[in-house]
């Protein structure tokens, strides 16, 4: 994996991230986001479980099954992981 790069992200925090992920523009505009939360978002999918967005809250359900690794990743992506399931992707044509 390429060394990381030091990241300060639009209104927050500064990151460290090797990789980005640019999807494409939709409605409200394009989103890039480090590699990072778009794995994170995968793997809890595929452990079954759900994630929305209440307000500025992250919502994930089953929260009892969540693992304290689990937690500590889902605060440090918090606003990325809201960005990726607010995204509408743009109409195919």
């Amino acid at each position: 994996m390429a060394a990381s790069e030091v990241v300060t992200l639009k209104n927050g925090p500064t990151v460290q991230a090797a990789e980005f992920v640019c999807l494409r523009s939709g409605p409200a505009g394009g989103l890039d986001v480090p590699v990072e939360p778009v794995l994170l978002l995968l793997d809890l999918r595929d452990r079954g479980f759900s994630l929305r967005q209440d307000g500025d809250a992250l919502v994930v359900q089953p929260h009892e099954q969540l693992t304290a690794d689990d937690c500590q990743l889902l605060r440090r992506w918090h606003w990325h992981l809201l960005a990726l399931i607010c995204y509408e992707p743009p109409e195919v044509s």
